[in-house]
C-alpha cells in the first residue's frame, strides 16, 4: 500500500456573486465562478457554498475529505477514514473561526440491503452469545461477523439455529416439518423477511452523521460546538466524485 505523508491542508473555494471573496497570497482575490488553492482569508461570511477539503501529501498526491465513506448498513468507520477526521481536526484547530457541517446519507439502494445484513449478524452474534452461556442482547453495528474467530462449519449452525427460530413462513416437507435448506437459501429468506423502512434509513443516516461528531469530540478534541449535524440526505444523488454513495457529507462554514 503506497504511503502518504500529509504534509498540509488546503482548502479550495468556488467564488460566486454575492458569496465570499477569498484571496490567496499572492493571487489577488477569486473572480466569480473560480477555483483557487489556499489557505483561506474569508472576508464575508454570508455564504451558502461549501469549502471542500484535500489533504496533500509531499509527493502530490491529493485525497479528497469532503465525505467520510460507511460500509452499507453500517455507522461505524475505519481506521482510514478516522485518519480523514484526524486532519480535518487539526484544520479545525489552525482555523477557529471555521465550523464543520455533517450530513449523513444514506443509499437506499445499499443501505436496505447492508441493514438486512447487519440484522442478520446481529441475531447470529446474539446465537453465539446464548451457546456460550453469556446471554444478553447485542445492539448496534458493531464488526463483521466474518472478522470474528469463528470455527469451520459454526456460521452454519448459527444461521440454521437463527433460521429454525424465525416466525415467517419457511419451506416445509409433506409431514410439516422445515425442510433443510442450503446455507444461501436460508440467508435469502432471512433477508427476504427482514423490513427496512424509510425510518430505518433516516436512522442510520442520522447515526454516521452522530459517529463523525462523537469522533471529532472525543478523539479530535474539538469543541461540540463547531460540530454542526445537519439534515440528512435520503438518496445518492449529485454525488460527483467516485467515493462510496453510503457516507456522510462534510463542508466548513
Amino acid at each position: 500500500m503506497k504511503k502518504t505523508t500529509v504534509a498540509i491542508v488546503t482548502f479550495f473555494a468556488i467564488a460566486g456573486a454575492g458569496s465570499a471573496m477569498l484571496a490567496a497570497p499572492g493571487q489577488g482575490t477569486a473572480r466569480p465562478g473560480e477555483m483557487l488553492p489556499a489557505r483561506v482569508w474569508v472576508e464575508n461570511r454570508n455564504r451558502n457554498e461549501a469549502l471542500p477539503v484535500t489533504i496533500e501529501g509531499l509527493d502530490g498526491d491529493g485525497e479528497e475529505l469532503g465525505h467520510v465513506e460507511f460500509a452499507p448498513g453500517r455507522a461505524s468507520m475505519s481506521s482510514r477514514e478516522q485518519g480523514k477526521l484526524g486532519a480535518l481536526a487539526k484544520a479545525l484547530e489552525e482555523r477557529p473561526a471555521l465550523k464543520l457541517e455533517v450530513s449523513g446519507r444514506v443509499d437506499p439502494g445499499m443501505d436496505r440491503d447492508g441493514l438486512k445484513r447487519v440484522a442478520l449478524e446481529r441475531q447470529l452474534r446474539a446465537e453465539r452469545l446464548k451457546r456460550s452461556g453469556k446471554e444478553k442482547q447485542v445492539m448496534g453495528d458493531e464488526k463483521p461477523l466474518n472478522e470474528f474467530n469463528l470455527e469451520p462449519g459454526e456460521y452454519t449452525k448459527l444461521l440454521t439455529a437463527v433460521y429454525r427460530d424465525a416466525k415467517f413462513t419457511r419451506p416445509r416437507n409433506a409431514l410439516g416439518m422445515l425442510k433443510d435448506v442450503p446455507v444461501p437459501e436460508m440467508e435469502q429468506l432471512m433477508y427476504a423477511n427482514t423490513p427496512v423502512s424509510d425510518d430505518d434509513l433516516r436512522t442510520l443516516a442520522d447515526r454516521r452523521a452522530q459517529s463523525v461528531k462523537d469522533w471529532l469530540i472525543s478523539a479530535g478534541s474539538v469543541a461540540p460546538e463547531r460540530v454542526l449535524m445537519i439534515p440528512p440526505r435520503l438518496d445518492a444523488q449529485d454525488i460527483k466524485d467516485r467515493g462510496r454513495t453510503t457516507r456522510a457529507d462534510l463542508s466548513f462554514r
